[in-house]
């Protein structure tokens, strides 16, 4: 990329930088937009879960420690 941090940059290099600095968050972003888009979570889906780790802690609780 040729930046050199003591100030002699070339305008492609101050370019090359802050391409970096603007695209790896925007695909960053997307990815991460792709992969939650799917996740409902409504009311009832909280209910579920909070009813899950309620049960998960009740039965931790009644198994005795070593």
């Amino acid at each position: 990329m040729g930046f050199d941090a003591q100030g002699n940059n070339t305008e492609e290099a101050e370019f090359a930088f802050r391409m970096i600095y603007v695209i790896v968050p925007v695909v960053s972003m997307i990815l991460a937009y792709l992969f939650i888009r799917g996740f409902k979570l409504d009311v009832t889906e909280q209910e579920k879960l909070q009813a899950q780790i309620t049960a998960r802690d009740a039965t931790a609780s009644d198994t005795p420690t070593a």
